[in-house]
């Protein structure tokens, strides 16, 4: 059993490569500046996040929060990936904005090569298929993000997230576990595993995403007549991402509990987890307007939303993402 042909692999890198040189329009004269700050604001957040980022959790530090230190552990989050990768790369080069600036880069030939494995899976392959994984990494969401709220924009997770819940959905899932050599399904199941790691420690936002489809891929699959037993295995992988994704929020939680006062500070409601992530049609869209009849007041608000939003990512930044794709 082959999961992953020669032609496949060659066009995956094909995606990787296009999305890398066509993102060097934008990165290519600052690649010289990989330890410098690339932006203020919610980006400074990010790199001091990452350097503050001790293996699994926060380290309190006096480096930052003057006079009385920082505890970053008191706003909870999973971007545990982002973290542990900015922090092995600060810890090989000794430098400080490496990591977070080489995150941001690495993200869109990652997100090109994962989107046209999940193209793939579609059964569409070859020259449409590589331009809209490209495309799709290309997105103005990404751009937008990017220099502020970075771990939100890398978008690798929500790829790997829809590939999960395709062969969920698809039955690909059922199928493949069962085939095989016993070395093979010990490779399939590593690869469920570490999908279901990523996903679940790679930002809530995106967790929440996977398991909303995922949800849909099961009763999708109940419709289609498959046995209880199967649903029930196939709703394992999501399980698993809800129940790692609340062990990534542990040592949050534990700080936050340990000191009642600020209990309610680090605390988000469900909505406004989907006011501040945004809608993701809204964020796939080059402009989010309608020209559809009885729209204009819907326009006028986007309009005025986008121009009460931080200049650098709010207008430049998103833009120069939207002429490229």
């Amino acid at each position: 059993m082959r999961y992953l042909s020669a032609r496949t692999a060659w066009e995956t890198l094909i995606s990787a490569v296009v999305a890398f040189a066509v993102s060097l329009i934008v990165f290519g004269p600052i690649l010289g500046l990989l330890n410098s700050g690339w932006a203020g604001s919610d980006m400074l957040s990010t790199y001091v996040n990452a350097e503050a980022w001790s293996g699994f959790s926060y380290a309190p530090t006096t480096h930052f929060g003057f006079p009385l230190g920082m505890n970053l552990n008191y706003f909870p989050g999973i971007d545990i990936t982002e973290n542990v990768f900015a922090e092995i790369i600060t810890n090989i080069t000794g430098q400080p904005f490496v990591g977070v600036n080489l995150l941001v880069i690495i993200s869109f030939p990652l997100v090109a090569a994962l989107m046209y494995l999940v193209i793939r899976m579609t059964g569409l392959r070859g020259p449409l298929a590589i331009a809209l994984a490209v495309t799709a990494s290309l997105i103005p969401f990404h751009w937008g993000r990017a220099l502020g709220h970075t771990y939100l924009a890398t978008l690798y997770s929500a790829a790997i997230g829809l590939a999960l819940v395709l062969l969920i959905g698809s039955g690909q899932f059922e199928r493949l576990r069962r085939l095989g050599t016993k070395r093979q399904k010990i490779i399939f199941n590593s690869a469920i595993s570490l999908m279901v790691i990523t996903i679940a420690w790679t930002g809530v936002y995106f967790v929440a995403f996977t398991l909303l489809l995922g949800f849909a891929a099961l009763i999708w699959r109940f419709a289609h007549r498959a046995r209880l037993k199967e649903i029930v295995i196939d709703a394992v992988p999501f399980i698993g991402v809800g129940a790692l994704a609340v062990i990534g929020f542990i040592p949050a939680l534990l700080t936050l509990r340990a000191d009642p006062p600020l209990l309610s500070l680090g605390e988000r409601l469900p909505f406004e987890s989907v006011t501040l992530a945004g809608n993701v049609a809204v964020a796939l869209l080059p402009l989010p307007q309608s020209s559809l009849p009885l729209m204009g007041a819907y326009n006028n608000k986007i309009v005025e939303a986008i121009s009460a939003a931080p200049w650098g990512e709010g207008t430049a930044i998103t833009n120069h993402g939207t002429w490229i794709t």
